[in-house]
């Protein structure tokens, strides 16, 4: 019989110390399919990869599909591993389950938590994924059958590394074992000339041909095992990039991001601000941002300063009236005492 198993995806966001200088990061783990070694079962083979990567404007998505392959007769479980790189996001998971591809849901952890015991109880073996410390995905895959497969796709999501006059992709490809098939695509619009190969390392299969509207490179390997990222750059468009979506439940509204590039200063040293525009997100979500650190930011920067004449212009469903304030002497305390008292509700 087939049953449909819920997956749930948990975000555990570690917290980094102000005070101390971050430790540089170890290196990222292989993606993998752990089994414990104790079992003395044979392991897990990736056996096939397909990345599909999409870049618009400063905006990548990336799709990953691999295949793992059980040589051994006997139903396993086992974790699958997958490390991100920086600014990458999950923005959708599936796993497969009686032969169909199970997308799963992105929650909080409450959420997961108590959706995991609730499932469990009811005797389905429920999905649970999550981003750990290390921007590492990790999930439970079972079963995994005898002498079988078991797929995942992995959806992510990523604004693109600026690097001045070109946007930079990185993807971690450090693969533990020999991958059997290796195919990988990548798309890139609202670019005026080809993406180029990372300056580090130059992938010579990495060529990018213009197709329509879009510079698109394609390519396979058998029984390769790849060991470094896979990088390319995009030189950026003279033309603003602005991306829009329709909401899901009213399509009147759009969520728009776009990014534009003011320029800066001429010569070395840019001239101090003497007025300075503050817009302060104070929608319901600012209750889980640290706000602490923001205003300490904030604060460092107006102590900077020294002289300064401010408007604040705090905004939820709409924004409201700007507000006034003279910074002498680098004291910002009223400011910073407003920003701390503005009520959080509503949406940004």
């Amino acid at each position: 019989m087939n049953r449909l198993i819920p997956l749930l995806l948990i975000l555990l966001a570690p917290v980094a110390s102000a005070l101390s200088p971050p430790r540089p990061p170890p290196p990222p783990p292989p993606p993998q399919v752990w089994i414990d070694p104790a079992s003395g079962l044979q392991a897990i083979k990736l056996a096939d990869v397909d990345i599909q990567i999409r870049t618009h404007g400063f905006i990548a998505r990336t799709t990953l599909d691999l295949r793992f392959d059980n040589p051994n007769a006997r139903v396993l479980e086992g974790e699958f591993v997958f490390p991100l790189a920086a600014g990458q996001t999950v923005a959708g998971y599936a796993l497969e389950v009686n032969g169909d591809m199970r997308e799963g849901v992105v929650v909080d952890k409450e959420t997961a938590r108590v959706a995991f015991e609730e499932t469990s109880r009811q005797r389905i073996d429920p999905g649970l994924a999550e981003l750990t410390a290390g921007n590492v995905f990790r999930t439970r895959l079972y079963p995994i059958p005898a002498n079988g497969s078991k797929r995942v796709r992995l959806h992510l999501e990523a604004t693109l590394s600026d690097q001045g006059d070109h946007w930079r992709y990185l993807l971690p490809m450090q693969f533990k074992d020999t991958v059997g098939r290796l195919h990988i695509r990548a798309e890139s619009t609202l670019s005026e000339s080809a993406p180029l190969g990372d300056d580090l390392k130059v992938d010579p299969d990495l060529r990018f041909d213009r197709s329509g509207s879009a510079w698109i490179a394609e390519f396979t390997r058998e029984n390769v095992r790849p060991r470094s990222e896979l990088a390319f750059r995009i030189p950026k468009s003279t033309h603003a990039a602005q991306l829009e979506a329709a909401d899901v439940l009213d399509p009147a509204w759009r969520s728009v991001i776009a990014l534009v590039d003011s320029g800066r200063p001429a010569g070395n040293k840019a001239d101090k601000a003497r007025r300075l525009a503050i817009f302060f997100d104070a929608s319901a979500s600012a209750r889980d941002r640290n706000r602490q650190r923001e205003t300490a930011v904030l604060g460092a920067y107006l102590r900077a300063l020294g002289n300064v004449e401010v408007r604040l212009v705090a905004f939820r469903n709409d924004a409201d009236p700007a507000l006034r304030f003279d910074v002498r002497g680098g004291d910002a305390s009223k400011l910073l005492q407003a920003i701390d008292a503005l009520p959080l509700d509503g949406g940004s």
